[in-house]
Parts: C-alpha cells; sequence; structure tokens
C-alpha cells in the first residue's frame, strides 16, 4: 500500500509540474544587423549567451540597404536588428530581447516580481541609456557640433549617474543574476568611450562592465557580430 501510494504521489507530483521551454531552434534562426549597429550587438549577445546558433544577413547601413525595398519587407522600419524564428519575423532589439529570453528560458529574471522589474529597466534603457548612444553617433558618425556633442554627453552622463548609484552593492541591474535588461544595456555601455566618457568615473558601472564581458559566450561589442553574411 506505501508503494502504491508513493507512486500516486509522484505521479501527482508530475502531473502538477510545469512543461520545460523548449529551446529556440538554431537551423530557423536568421539575425539581420549590421557589426556597429548597438541594437544589433545586444541580440547577438543573447543568442550567444543562450548558445543559440544562428545564420546571419549583413545588412550595409552604409549604402542605405536598409531602405531598400527587399530589406523593408523584412523590417517594417527599415532598421536592424531583424530576426526570422520559427517562420516568424520580428523587429526591434528590446521586442526581440524578450522573444528570445520567453523562448529560451533564460535571462528574464527568476521571479515574476523580477521580471516587471526587468521590463521596466528595458524601458528605461530605451528612454534614457540610450543617450550614451545618441552621444556616440554625434560625435562618431554625425561630426555634430561642439555644442550638440555635450548636450548629448549631458544626458550620458546623467543616465550614468543613475545606473552607478542603482548597481551600488549588486552584481547585475536586476536580482542576482544577468537578465535582459544587463544585455540590454551591455553594448552602450562598453562602448562609451566613444561617447568621450571614462567608465572609471562610474565605478559601479564600471566593475559590472567587467563582469557582463567575461560571462560564459560574451564578448565586447565590435567582436559580436562578423562584417559579413554568413550560413
Amino acid at each position: 500500500m506505501a508503494t502504491k501510494g508513493k507512486k500516486a504521489a509522484v505521479s501527482k507530483s508530475k502531473a502538477k509540474a510545469k512543461p520545460a521551454k523548449k529551446a529556440v531552434p538554431s537551423k530557423q534562426v536568421r539575425l539581420y544587423g549590421h557589426w556597429l549597429s548597438q541594437p544589433a550587438q545586444r541580440v547577438a549577445l543573447m543568442l550567444r549567451l543562450t548558445r543559440t546558433p544562428f545564420s546571419y544577413s549583413h545588412v550595409d547601413l552604409m549604402t542605405g540597404e536598409n531602405k531598400k525595398p527587399g530589406y523593408m519587407k523584412i523590417s517594417r522600419f527599415g532598421q536592424v536588428p531583424a530576426l526570422e524564428c520559427r517562420g516568424e519575423t520580428m523587429c526591434q532589439s528590446t521586442r526581440i530581447l524578450e522573444f528570445l529570453a520567453d523562448q529560451s528560458g533564460k535571462f528574464d529574471g527568476r521571479s515574476t516580481s523580477n521580471k516587471r522589474t526587468v521590463r521596466e529597466w528595458l524601458n528605461w534603457c530605451d528612454d534614457r541609456l540610450v543617450n550614451l548612444s545618441r552621444a556616440r553617433a554625434a560625435i562618431r558618425f554625425l561630426k555634430a557640433k561642439p555644442e550638440v556633442i555635450e548636450y548629448t554627453k549631458g544626458n550620458a552622463r546623467a543616465a550614468l549617474d543613475v545606473l552607478n548609484g542603482h548597481l551600488e552593492g549588486r552584481d547585475f541591474i536586476v536580482g542576482k543574476a544577468p537578465t535582459i535588461a544587463d544585455i540590454a544595456a551591455f553594448p552602450a555601455v562598453a562602448l562609451a568611450d566613444e561617447a568621450e566618457l571614462n567608465l572609471k568615473d562610474w565605478p559601479n558601472v564600471y566593475q559590472w562592465c567587467v563582469r557582463m564581458s567575461k560571462l560564459p559566450g560574451a564578448a565586447m561589442p565590435y567582436d559580436l557580430l562578423p562584417k559579413e553574411s554568413r550560413a
């Protein structure tokens, strides 16, 4: 009788168990991007950290390939990145990160509360931390006027101030493990020098950046994507 009871309990336990997340099928994943694009770098970092092999299509932003009809059919906004997976095509890096986190069951926070906080930080990255990317673009690509550069750098400094204060006593942005909030933030922060900002002026951010760069599968932004398409 005890044995039957034990078997019944085990069966009941299995019945209540949640189904495991299905891994993203590697042979059905194609990333469209450009090696200089920080949004594309975000997605490439996520794919590497989840050890998801992917094929890659280089979109030549310098010649305007992203605005040609062929690519506009893939990405309605004419931007990189775009991702094809399981017959679905999607664009915008934050949306793609959330999709990959859901599909892989990784880097999405370890509780419902954490997941909500992760999404708050994702929105903050796209609203405030993006000022780092704007300062970089003003200096490196747009050759903007000094007053414009200083304005964007001021906004970037303010964002780093917020992140530096938040990371006091923390290893990662949300919880005790990296999430897509960290993955979203990393490319912009890691290239802060191109915005003429020294990360060592924000020591908590600097140490966080070092930790991120040492995660298994991670790489610095310009090493995340090739400069040509690959199968």
